[in-house]
């Protein structure tokens, strides 16, 4: 994967695509490689292609799908597409916060979701329902709304 890697920073971003499309068609199970072409792509600013590869193994895998969907999220930040952040990013508290998660990863859902003022009201509702939910067990995510 390194050499693969040095490949694709030394010659055109075209030829790494081709790389790692010859390496996803022989080896098809492997979600990695196109995790990896899809951050060469979003390395180099080709966001729709890079969510387009990522959006096609969230559909063949359920294995680390939350994964996937924060980088997605991430692609559609750094695009500036902010409402389909937030419509992922949503859907991921929706699904996931009362179950536990890496501090790091709510506190970046929690940021992107705050980008607009008309996010205030789903934050108050998500951290009352929180707290009603786990009394006893409130996360950094939580503890920045205080």
């Amino acid at each position: 994967m390194i050499n693969l890697q040095v490949y694709s920073v030394d010659k055109s971003v075209k030829s790494a695509h081709r790389a790692y499309d010859r390496l996803i068609e022989a080896f098809p199970n492997c979600s990695q490689l196109r995790i990896l072409k899809a951050e060469i792509l979003f390395d180099h600013s080709l966001y729709d292609i890079a969510i387009e590869t990522l959006r096609t193994l969230q559909q063949k895998t359920s294995a680390d799908n939350l994964n996937i969907q924060y980088l997605i999220a991430t692609i559609y930040y750094e695009s500036e597409d902010f409402r389909n952040c937030r419509k992922i990013l949503m859907d991921v508290v929706r699904q996931y916060y009362d179950r536990v998660i890496v501090d790091s990863e709510m506190l970046y859902a929690y940021r992107c979701l705050m980008l607009h003022k008309d996010m205030s009201d789903l934050q108050r509702q998500l951290y009352k329902q929180f707290l009603k939910d786990n009394p006893s067990r409130p996360t950094k995510l939580w503890l920045c709304y205080m």
